[in-house]
């Protein structure tokens, strides 16, 4: 009987094409379901009654393209308090916000929840672009019925902080307040997914970075410096490429979620610059 050895160097090829393969198709699944993994969508109870609210409005917003979107709203108290508009983050829904309207009507603030596309019951598929037309949708329509401009505060949490930080650019809002905010959904991938060239394949990127420079309304950022969904740096990267006026909170403690006291914290920065009050005489 006749043995033989098979050459490694024969086997090489072999072993780069099973490679290629395989880079080739976790590369092409992230590509492929880039959306089902940025976005978590999330329905359920929409009756604000029902989340102890019975004081807050649901509004059913009708957006350019035809869609319907299930949102909450409690008017200001008084013509001198701002109105904060809220864009959620990748996972949440309106009623997740129920301790916010909470914190803030108490305080006579007024509160908008948005309920994006594809979230809160709401038909549709979120993307980049889509969950512009829905903010766009929010800011008309309080400034329509009760809220100037002015007086308008865009509160984004996560995700939604590239989507306000788009509409801070596009309307003369009063503020602007980021909570745990990124430079690019890219540079977020890319710390979460080193070994895929994320740059090439993410569609729907929040390019905070390049945009920031041009807000004209007082900035608010905090962000937790135990932060492992979005790394504390690229919030300070954004807030060091921000215009003053500016204000920096890092929490050492804390990490995505969960803040203390925040809400006294963003209240304060409000009634600092005056937002909406001092246009009143």
């Amino acid at each position: 009987m006749v043995y033989t050895l098979e050459c490694p160097m024969r086997r090489l090829p072999r072993l780069i094409l099973s490679l290629f393969f395989i880079c080739f198709t976790v590369i092409g699944f992230f590509y492929l379901f880039q959306r089902q993994l940025l976005y978590l969508p999330q329905s359920g109870d929409i009756n604000p009654a029902n989340s102890g609210l019975p004081n807050v409005q649901l509004i059913q917003l009708q957006t350019q393209d035809g869609l319907s979107l299930n949102s909450w709203y409690a008017p200001a108290r008084s013509q001198n308090m701002p109105t904060i508009i809220y864009f959620h983050g990748n996972a949440g829904h309106i009623s997740h916000g129920a301790w916010l309207i909470q914190e803030y009507t108490k305080a006579g603030y007024g509160m908008f929840i948005l309920g994006y596309r594809g979230f809160s019951n709401n038909k549709g598929q979120p993307t980049e672009a889509g969950l512009y037309i829905d903010a766009r949708t929010a800011i008309l329509y309080l400034n329509d019925h009760t809220a100037p401009m002015h007086c308008i505060v865009l509160f984004g949490e996560s995700l939604g902080t590239g989507i306000a930080v788009q509409m801070a650019t596009e309307f003369p809002v009063g503020a602007v307040i980021l909570q745990s905010p990124y430079t690019s959904i890219t540079d977020v991938g890319q710390t979460h997914y080193p070994f895929l060239p994320v740059s090439w394949l993410l569609e729907d990127r929040y390019e905070s970075i390049k945009k920031i420079h041009n807000l004209q309304a007082p900035l608010f950022i905090f962000h937790g410096e135990q932060d492992k969904t979005v790394p504390v740096e690229l919030g300070k990267q954004l807030y060091a490429s921000a215009p003053e006026p500016k204000t920096l909170k890092i929490y050492p403690n804390i990490g995505h979620n969960g803040f203390p006291n925040a809400s006294v914290a963003v209240m304060h920065f409000l009634k600092k610059h005056r937002i909406c009050s001092k246009y009143i005489n």
